[in-house]
This record gives C-alpha cells, sequence and structure tokens, in this order.
C-alpha cells in the first residue's frame, strides 16, 4: 500500500471551508477559532497527521469524544427510544476524510 502524504495546502484548503460554528467538542475549540489561527497550526497538524498515516497509528487523544443520547418523539428516560451521538474532534474527522 502506498502512502500519499497529506499537503499542508490540503489541510489549509480543508480548514477554509468549515462552517463558523462556535459549537466544540471535548477539546474545546469550535470551527471558528481553528480558522481564526489556521496559519499557526497547519504546519504542525500537517507533520501529526502524516506521522499517523506513516507509521499505521491513529493518535489516541483523537480517539475521545462526548457521547450523549438523542432521544427520539416520546418518553425521554426510556434509553431504547433514543440513540447515542458522538461528538468527534474536528482533528480527527480531518484525519479520517483525508486518509481517505
Amino acid at each position: 500500500m502506498v502512502i500519499i502524504p497529506i499537503a499542508e495546502e490540503e489541510l489549509v484548503s480543508k480548514i477554509s471551508s468549515l462552517n463558523s460554528k462556535n459549537s466544540s467538542a471535548n477539546d474545546g475549540l469550535s470551527n471558528k477559532i481553528i480558522k481564526l489561527c489556521s496559519q499557526h497550526i497547519s504546519k504542525p497538524l500537517t507533520y501529526i497527521f502524516n506521522k499517523s498515516l506513516s507509521q499505521g497509528i491513529f493518535p489516541e487523544r483523537l480517539k475521545y469524544a462526548i457521547v450523549s443520547p438523542l432521544f427520539k418523539k416520546g418518553d425521554k428516560p426510556h434509553l431504547a427510544k433514543g440513540r447515542l451521538v458522538s461528538l468527534l474532534t474536528e482533528f480527527s474527522k480531518w484525519l479520517e476524510i483525508l486518509m481517505f
């Protein structure tokens, strides 16, 4: 399997295409903040992503998520009537997208 490294320009392009929402996952970073500092974080992120791809190891910290129930109509105390939703960090979503 040939691993094609991620270009910094590709990552910057991905960051600039984000919606400027204020919500955040467990890292506390919203898309708005990430877009504002994209020029400063693109180089280290590119390094981390390429290192992860070359070693075949997904960073442990990017595996963390906030899991919360999303209830359907009806009685909320019944967990069977809902489903769990995982809020992942934007960085883990990007790495997954850029891998494919």
